[in-house]
């Protein structure tokens, strides 16, 4: 099943893009902080480290980003904000959100 931002972005990517991007910005920030390093870590994890320099680069810039604490830090958000459905509607539409 697509989500809504996913059939979103086939129709029209910048309606798509500037809805969320609204919609983040009008979250709480807390939220908004994990939705961008969300987007970043998906970006960052996507790219090739074809040399050293380049793979070290990722591996710091994951490691900044905290990528590898996203599920845990998603279940905290999504526990904080179980009586909000628009956060978690929010959060799960986000997911494949890549760079920001």
């Amino acid at each position: 099943m697509f989500s809504l931002t996913l059939a979103l972005i086939l129709i029209s990517p910048d309606v798509a893009s500037e809805t969320l991007r609204a919609r983040v910005g009008s979250a709480p920030r807390k939220v908004a902080t994990f939705v961008e390093r969300r987007a970043n870590c998906n970006h960052f994890a996507g790219e090739e480290g074809y040399d050293a320099e380049r793979a070290a680069y990722l591996k710091k810039t994951i490691r900044e980003l905290k990528c590898a604490r996203l599920s845990r830090d998603e279940r905290k958000l999504t526990r904080i904000y179980r009586d909000r459905p628009e956060i978690l509607r929010l959060l799960k539409d986000s997911e494949d959100l890549l760079g920001w």
